[in-house]
């Protein structure tokens, strides 16, 4: 089972993301991937600009690396911490001088080939402040536009979702309650 862990910055996809890896790793020891916050690790690690910076190069670095991680991840449960709708939500607030449209086509028809990898939406809505860290944007109307274009792509694609929130523990409550159900229906 495929989940991705999807919203915009500062929903706490990453801390939900890696308390659901080690509670599902429990029941299923060695049966679950994370795949980490790709975008976070390009930063930290080839300097590749975020959010309102985010440029073609940074794009292509994401696409690569989340689409190879997907690849790899061989086992029963995969946690994703994002999903290329995530990314492409992001890239269609860039400018076109750093994204050109042609890209953001081209992307589109990578993030609609993606959602077929993915058996659960869990959409994350803003309900906490955002902590400045460095890497994430601190601009509040910038998070709302984020969040109303990944919202709009899980409703309109029609896409398995579940909208959670509450503390991080209740929102890991439900999401392995809805993960136990699915997971044996099948």
């Amino acid at each position: 089972m495929h989940i991705s862990i999807s919203g915009t910055h500062g929903t706490g996809k990453t801390l939900l993301s890696k308390l659901l890896f080690e509670r599902l790793n429990q029941e299923y020891p060695n049966q679950v991937t994370l795949i980490d916050e790709i975008e976070r690790r390009l930063h930290i690690t080839k300097g590749l600009p975020l959010n309102q910076l985010a440029n073609l190069e940074t794009y292509i670095n994401i696409i690569y690396e989340r689409l190879k991680s997907e690849r790899l991840a061989k086992t029963i449960f995969v946690i994703s911490d994002r999903s290329l709708l995530d990314n492409y939500a992001y890239s269609l607030l860039a400018p076109n001088c750093l994204v050109p449209n042609n890209f953001k086509n081209m992307f589109k028809e990578i993030f609609l080939q993606e959602t077929k990898y993915f058996d659960l939406y869990i959409y994350l809505p803003i309900q906490f402040s955002i902590i400045p860290n460095n890497i994430r944007s601190t601009d509040i109307e910038y998070q709302k536009l984020i969040d109303k274009k990944i919202k709009h792509f899980l409703y309109a694609l029609n896409l398995p979702t579940i909208k959670v929130s509450g503390s991080i523990e209740e929102r890991a409550n439900i999401i392995i309650k809805e993960i136990h159900k699915r997971h044996f229906n099948h």
